[in-house]
């Protein structure tokens, strides 16, 4: 992941802290709910839809491709919830002399420019982990329902200038929240 960050550095830009998030679960108190939902109620349409493809409409000749391609749409639903996660839970946080950065597991790259930050604060996410949120794009009311399905960056409305820049971030269940402090402080004073 260092090579990944390096790769997205300007001249002269230095990493001064590095974090990742802290281990969270995919069935925890706040997504248990929403996510055994998601997964009953596809689970009930596609056998619904599937029952009356072959009850009503499959007479004669059944489209074992389109049996396949319902199956596989199913799929991909049911598995949304696990790969948000597992992305999230393989990012790294960055903060530069320049910049506060996001790399998703899937290589995602997202940054902050430390100049237009307007907004610092910690807040706690559903379950009580500590978050960075920076810049104020994010700031009306992040710790209501706060959790790993929460948006966690918030992309810039682009006039001009890099298309990967944003409005605002936060730092999910941040493992070493001072160490970032810190590092905000030092760039702001540089």
């Amino acid at each position: 992941m260092e090579s990944i960050a390096a790769k997205y550095l300007h001249r002269g830009e230095e990493i001064c802290w590095t974090g990742q998030p802290e281990s969270f679960p995919l069935l925890g108190k706040s997504t248990k709910l929403p996510v055994l939902l998601n997964w009953c109620a596809t689970g009930v349409i596609t056998a619904l839809f599937l029952a009356y493809y072959f009850l009503a409409l499959c007479r004669e000749t059944c489209s074992p491709v389109f049996v396949g391609l319902v199956l596989a749409v199913a799929a991909t639903i049911m598995y949304a919830p696990v790969k948000k996660q597992r992305n999230l839970k393989g990012a790294r946080y960055y903060i530069t002399n320049e910049r506060a950065m996001v790399v998703t597991r899937d290589a995602s790259y997202y940054c902050l420019d430390l100049k237009d930050l307007d907004h610092v604060r910690t807040i706690q996410d559903s379950e009580g982990a500590a978050c960075l949120l920076l810049g104020s794009g994010l700031a009306r009311k992040p710790e209501k329902g706060l959790d790993w399905r929460s948006q966690t960056v918030k992309p810039a409305v682009h006039t001009e200038g890099p298309w990967d820049y944003t409005e605002s971030m936060i730092f999910f269940r941040v493992a070493d929240l001072d160490g970032a402090m810190e590092a905000l402080r030092c760039a702001a004073a540089s």
